[in-house]
């Protein structure tokens, strides 16, 4: 059986591998206090000290902002599914922990070609979160 080729493949796993750090971007915009001027004198419309819109111009892009909820939906369902757990730290393993297939299947005591077909039914699924597959096909 041949995996299929689609044209967005390699971007929805360069996505997926961006998914730690877009997560972490994220968490450091929304840990950021806002906090009024001690001296209210002190603050003018040109000066450097505008806190509120300095963070309001900090945010993720549209984009990243879609890969972030498609990596962290997919992750989701995975995990609910049946071996969920396992087949997250596959795809943990092969992404983010700079590991070949291969090497993260030995690593979590899956077969390769169990390694294989997870790995592409997640890529599936977050490409299903980015739009690039409808509703109506399988993952």
């Amino acid at each position: 059986m041949s995996s299929p080729r689609y044209w967005w493949w390699q971007g929805v796993k360069a996505a997926i591998r961006q998914y730690p750090a877009l997560r972490d971007a994220k968490a450091e915009l929304l840990s950021m206090q806002i906090t009024s001027a001690p001296d209210r004198s002190a603050v003018r419309s040109s000066g450097t000290n505008r806190t509120v819109e300095r963070i309001a111009l900090q945010e993720l892009s549209p984009a990243e902002e879609k890969v972030l909820d498609a990596v962290k939906t997919a992750l989701e369902v995975t995990e609910l599914q049946a071996g969920g757990e396992e087949h997250v730290r596959l795809i943990a393993c092969y992404y983010w922990g700079a590991m070949s297939l291969a090497e993260s299947a030995r690593r979590c005591y899956i077969d390769a070609r169990t390694a294989k077909r997870w790995n592409g039914a997640f890529v599936r699924l977050v490409a299903r979160g980015m739009g690039y597959l409808g509703d109506q096909q399988p993952a």
